[in-house]
């Protein structure tokens, strides 16, 4: 029986393969927080500062000339408690550094309304307050299509 962890390795993999195939170079954070020339980088474990004050980890920081893209990756295949999550993401989205988040959510365990709930919160923020930030949630198949147009195989 496959763990939820490795499940969730499986789409981290997946998101490394698309980036590595696009010329992207595979960092850790403590690597990449050296300093580089410019280049193409897929950033792995960069932290951030979370809600209540402590330090979170996002598991990829897709950096490309002037851009730098947060992706959290969530995969949930069976009914659980991930889903009952998503509002603490998304208040940690509205204070991460990036302008640009990707929510990367498969696997078709959760539940639709919090799926739904995720995807509005996502576009228009929580509470009214409005989302000052792009934050997008895409599928597994809508982010490969995403990373498609965003960077060509050449």
């Amino acid at each position: 029986m496959a763990t939820a962890g490795g499940n969730g390795r499986t789409l981290e993999q997946q998101v490394q393969s698309l980036f590595a195939l696009r010329g992207f170079t595979l960092l850790s954070y403590k690597e990449f927080s050296k300093g580089h020339v410019a280049g193409k980088y897929i950033v792995t474990n960069v932290p951030y500062r979370t809600i209540y004050g402590t330090q979170g980890k996002t598991e990829f920081l897709v950096v490309d000339a002037d851009r730098k893209i947060r992706v959290e990756c969530k995969w949930q295949q069976c009914s659980g408690s991930v889903d009952e999550k998503y509002p603490y993401l998304i208040l940690n989205c509205m204070d991460m550094p990036e302008a640009e988040i990707i929510i990367l959510l498969d696997g078709g365990g959760y539940k639709q309304a919090a799926k739904d709930w995720l995807v509005k919160a996502a576009r228009d923020g929580v509470g009214g307050k409005g989302m000052l930030k792009n934050v997008r949630v895409l599928s597994l198949s809508e982010f490969i299509s995403w990373v498609n147009k965003e960077w060509p195989r050449k």
